[in-house]
């Protein structure tokens, strides 16, 4: 997800490296990178219908790629 509007960013703050989804009011990060990875997997087992291994791989490629775990 490109952030674009200040409502996108974590706290409503430009330039948060959080997006609205994965931070808390104040835009400090709230959720886990294994919830986040869950969250993946699950849809696209659901949406692509990809077999769970595969699912997962692809989860923690995307979720890794984000901001928050980078640096994993």
């Amino acid at each position: 997800m490109a952030m674009r509007l200040v409502e996108d960013f974590g706290g409503a703050h430009r330039g948060n490296r959080y997006c609205v989804h994965c931070s808390d009011r104040e835009g400090n990060l709230a959720v886990t990178y294994e919830r986040v990875v869950s969250y993946f997997a699950e849809d696209f087992e659901k949406r692509r219908g990809l077999n769970p291994t595969r699912a997962r791989e692809l989860a923690e490629a995307c979720v890794s790629a984000l901001p928050a775990w980078s640096s994993r």
